[in-house]
């Protein structure tokens, strides 16, 4: 249902609003039907990975979603814009299930898992997980692996596995190989059969990391072919505290580039999302000291933000992407579904969120930058 709505709303917003930037003409697809709607900024580079292969500048993107859409478009006969399309969305519904289960494994309450549900569906840049993006992949096997090691018997190896699926989408899924390691401390069963167990499940979890790095090393002849993908793309690594600082400074004085509003409006929107995940990561460390909130998730968001805080975008928007990754922190979702169980927030979220989503995914639709 929602994803008909946000095509409805993308659809109507390609056709009244003038199609600005983001939408390749390599990618064939009309750019206001399916699924050309859901192709802009970043789907041209899976697009042209699933066609050609891979080039210098494309390299920070990972593997496995263009081949899993170079390979459904052989066997199927249809565009891999349109088998991504499939991908990213049938990803997203298992995403949304794992998501309700892993609610009800931390929870028994079904009213709880449906809230958690909501704040994702309704959730202001989800958009990008019906895109030809590899988020939702990324995502679902993410919740899987998470819901492997918080079961009663944990399994690390299947988590693992599932965590080299997600890594092989998007860079960051070995992360959560900090839930892992949390996990089998927090259990204390130092057995030998249990650190083999887990042992298997770190080193799967970053073999995919590796094999592409050694993918990369035979095409360029240098193991750095993916750091200088993303310099290209003008990003270093700076101190998490000073690419904040400098958003908020450009934000609060000014860019410096009096006619250049659209990039002043965008370090806005990245900041906004910054300050959104940070806020609500607090309240899972408040929460997890209160024995609410599980510790090795916590200990995950903390992480992942400092990670991605290190990651300094363009100079006049320091926290670029940030509003397409904060989406991606599932436990956040664990945060807001139980929030909104207060009578007030119960309503204000959903009615705030969903009206941030439907702006959003017009503007974004309609070739004007958003993540």
């Amino acid at each position: 249902m929602m994803i008909a709505v946000l095509t409805v709303v993308g659809l109507t917003s390609v056709h009244w609003l003038d199609l600005r930037e983001g939408y390749n003409p390599y990618i064939n697809l009309s750019p206001d039907t399916l699924p050309g709607l859901w192709a802009r900024w970043d789907s041209y580079y899976y697009v042209s990975i699933a066609q050609q292969g891979y080039a210098p500048y494309n390299m920070g993107f990972f593997p496995l979603y263009p081949a899993l859409m170079a390979g459904l478009s052989y066997v199927t006969g249809f565009s891999p814009a349109l088998m991504g399309l499939f991908i990213s969305q049938l990803s997203y519904l298992a995403a949304i299930l794992g998501l309700y289960k892993l609610a009800r494994l931390l929870q028994n309450n079904h009213a709880f898992a449906m809230h958690v549900v909501v704040t994702l569906l309704l959730f202001p840049s989800s958009f990008f997980f019906i895109a030809i993006y590899a988020e939702s992949l990324s995502l679902a096997f993410s919740i899987l692996a998470v819901y492997l090691v918080l079961r009663l018997r944990p399994l690390y190896p299947q988590a693992g596995l599932a965590l080299a699926v997600a890594s092989a989408a998007r860079p960051v899924g070995w992360l959560l190989d900090i839930v892992l390691l949390a996990e089998f401390v927090k259990r204390r069963q130092f057995k030998l059969t249990a650190w083999l167990a887990l042992g298997v499940g770190l080193v799967l979890s970053v073999s995919t990391v590796v094999l592409y790095v050694f993918y990369l090393y035979f095409l360029t002849g240098s193991f750095l072919a993916i750091p200088r993908a993303q310099a290209a793309w003008l990003r270093c690594w700076e101190y998490p505290w000073i690419t904040l600082w400098k958003s908020i400074s450009i934000a609060l004085f000014g860019n410096g580039l009096t006619n250049d509003w659209f990039l002043y409006a965008i370090n806005w929107v990245d900041l906004s999302f910054t300050g959104l995940a940070l806020s609500l990561t607090g309240v899972a460390v408040y929460w997890s000291f209160k024995g609410r909130f599980n510790w090795s998730l916590s200990l995950y968001l903390e992480v992942s933000l400092l990670f991605l805080l290190a990651q300094q975008g363009v100079e006049l928007v320091p926290l670029w992407g940030m509003t397409r990754w904060v989406a991606a922190l599932f436990p956040l979702y664990l945060i807001l579904g139980d929030l909104i169980n207060h009578r007030v927030m119960r309503w204000i979220v959903p009615v705030v969120s969903a009206s941030l989503l439907l702006f959003f995914t017009a503007w974004w639709t309609s070739g004007r930058w958003v993540g």
